[in-house]
């Protein structure tokens, strides 16, 4: 989004399908199958991410590690809230379906648009900061002998 005062329609830009946000739990083991059902050959890594950052081999398409923002590892046991719209929580094509498969005690909150109004709003009279791209998907690139050689962004959010 540009620099400047953020109007509905910026925001209805964002989102503007009418989806209701749905609140997943899921296992730390489980991230990492829900992830790599997105990410494609063609397109890299498509789910726009909060919370935590990982990396891949864009050879096997498999995540190589998870972290949270603190640098740790996410817990392979340790349970996790995931939201979702509607549409990502219930489909049942192979990119989204692992979601529904794997998220358990789901909740239905509010307008995806309507959450996204309240949270900007939640701003109002607070300095202005303009974030910095985070890098929270990374790509792995590989040496001959199939080490991990260096992490280079594909797409910063």
């Amino acid at each position: 989004m540009k620099k400047g005062p953020i109007t509905w329609g910026d925001l209805f830009n964002i989102q503007p399908f009418g989806n209701v946000l749905v609140k997943l739990e899921i296992k730390g083991k489980d991230l990492a199958e829900i992830i790599e059902a997105q990410i494609s050959p063609q397109f890299g890594p498509d789910y726009s991410i909060s919370g935590f950052s990982y990396s891949y081999d864009p050879v096997t398409y498999k995540v190589v590690d998870l972290k949270l923002p603190d640098g740790s590892d996410v817990e392979l046991d340790q349970t996790y809230t995931l939201t979702v719209n509607n549409f990502m929580a219930t489909a049942t094509g192979s990119k989204y379906a692992p979601i529904g498969r794997l998220g358990k005690n789901p909740e239905t909150g509010p307008e995806d648009l309507e959450a996204t109004v309240a949270f900007v709003k939640s701003f109002e009279g607070a300095s202005i900061v303009y974030q910095k791209k985070e890098g929270r998907k990374k790509s792995k690139t590989r040496k001959k002998s199939s080490k991990l050689k260096r992490a280079f962004h594909i797409r910063e959010m």
